[in-house]
């Protein structure tokens, strides 16, 4: 259970349990930038937090599967509805969008307008797993209230996906990076929803501070 919430005390953060992620380490990653963590698929529990973390590892019908036989996706809108922090990791920042053609048509939570494709394995390496730049795409949503800050601009951060998200509205792009020649999207941030194609708490010491930048954020929300 999570603590109760006190002005000064760490905010509580919900790690989603879908069934199809091995979570801990973000939970671990998380505590240690000062958050209370729980991973939970409990309606009320997600509701009483103060942030949301979709993560990780997985196919994105069978997630989007898993959200649907759980009855959580009223739960996940609900959340941002009532302007609370989403972060989506990986995975959890692809379902973020209307769809993605993985395995077919699949329709996503819709909370950034866009759509998730599939490198082309014809001129890429699928999947991309390497540690890789990001670089600040939109000073402007850095400069509103973003857990990316300039001083992470161009840090290498780890990657392991064969898709990626393509936002329609482009002033929602916090980060780009380079897979060999192709550009693709990063980092996205539609007010208080937010995601990250690369794995924070798996990139050292330059993950860990956007993750303390993240806990920053929330604590500040709640002044």
């Amino acid at each position: 259970m999570l603590e109760p919430n006190t002005m000064n005390s760490k905010p509580n953060i919900t790690i989603l349990d879908f069934g199809i992620n091995n979570l801990f380490s973000i939970k671990k990653a998380l505590e240690t930038v000062g958050s209370n963590t729980i991973i939970s698929s409990n309606k009320d529990e997600i509701l009483n937090s103060d942030a949301l973390i979709l993560p990780g590892v997985g196919s994105y019908d069978r997630a989007m599967d898993s959200l649907k036989e759980n009855d959580l996706v009223d739960t996940i809108n609900a959340f941002a509805k009532n302007n609370k922090y989403v972060l989506g990791i990986c995975l959890g920042m692809q379902l973020l969008m209307d769809s993605s053609e993985e395995f077919g048509q699949n329709n996503g939570l819709g909370l950034i307008k866009g759509v998730c494709k599939k490198f082309d394995n014809s001129q890429l390496i699928v999947p991309h797993i390497m540690w890789n730049q990001i670089e600040i795409a939109n000073e402007k949503n850095i400069k509103n209230l973003s857990p990316i800050s300039f001083s992470e601009n161009k840090n290498h951060m780890y990657f392991v996906h064969s898709y990626y998200v393509e936002p329609k509205d482009k002033s929602t792009i916090l980060t780009k990076t380079y897979y060999q020649n192709f550009e693709f999207c990063s980092a996205v941030q539609k007010n208080k929803i937010i995601g990250f194609q690369f794995h924070p708490e798996k990139s050292s010491t330059n993950g860990i501070q956007i993750l303390k930048n993240f806990i920053n954020l929330i604590k500040n929300d709640k002044k």
